[in-house]
């Protein structure tokens, strides 16, 4: 079991300290204070990242394509 601060816990999942500060208070993340020093479990840590859904590529937008309309048409509210 290795400790980590939080200048080295905030590379592992790549969030900000204040992410894991706001993880920590939901506790979603566990952290454990000496001190005035946050400290985190690395093991805690592998399993947060693993918990994050993957992230793969986006997904298109369909582009909206105006409709046309004929000069008569009173379907379509103005």
């Amino acid at each position: 079991m290795t400790l980590l601060d939080k200048s080295q816990a905030k590379k592992r999942p790549s969030v900000s300290s204040r992410k894991l500060d706001y993880l920590v208070a939901a506790g979603e993340l566990k952290a454990m204070k000496i001190g005035r020093r946050t400290l985190f479990r690395d093991i805690d840590l592998d399993q947060f990242e693993a918990s994050l859904p993957t992230i793969g590529p986006k997904p298109r937008r369909r582009r909206d394509v105006p409709e046309l309309t004929t000069a008569g048409d009173t379907t379509r509210p103005n």
